[in-house]
């Protein structure tokens, strides 16, 4: 995919996101992984290992530790079964196209991005040795 390609899929998935948040009538933080605490209604109970949808099912999410913060990440879970299940093996242009999917569910700024990147492949190394050892 080309770079205004990207763009457009980055701009829907935010729109979406902000569409997600006016009919849940609460706003999510991305980074945080909770709703944001200024807003009027109460934030419903949720799972440090499933984020809330509006359309009602869980989505995991994985915590990493990024510059000694943790940091909760929408779908990163299904984001490795999916690199995984394509038989793609852990280097550094693997975790650069991870972090793009990641960006997609996860608020990253760009000067985040490298030590994501790093910490991206590292974990999902760490992932593919872990269900190589199930089989």
């Amino acid at each position: 995919m080309n770079e205004a390609g990207l763009k457009a899929v980055e701009a829907t998935a935010h729109h979406m996101a902000f569409m997600v948040d006016d009919l849940l009538g609460k706003r999510w933080s991305r980074r945080r992984g909770e709703f944001h605490e200024d807003t009027e209604l109460e934030a419903p109970e949720t799972s440090t290992k499933v984020a809330a949808c509006a359309c009602g099912s869980g989505i995991p999410v994985q915590t990493v530790v990024v510059e000694d913060q943790a940091v909760p990440l929408i779908a990163l879970p299904l984001i490795f079964e999916q690199f995984r299940n394509e038989k793609k093996q852990a280097s550094s242009e693997i975790a650069r196209a991870i972090l793009e999917q990641v960006k997609i569910y996860n608020e990253i700024t760009s000067e985040q991005e490298i030590a994501f990147q790093e910490i991206l492949q590292q974990e999902y190394y760490r992932y593919c040795s872990v269900k190589d050892q199930q089989i």
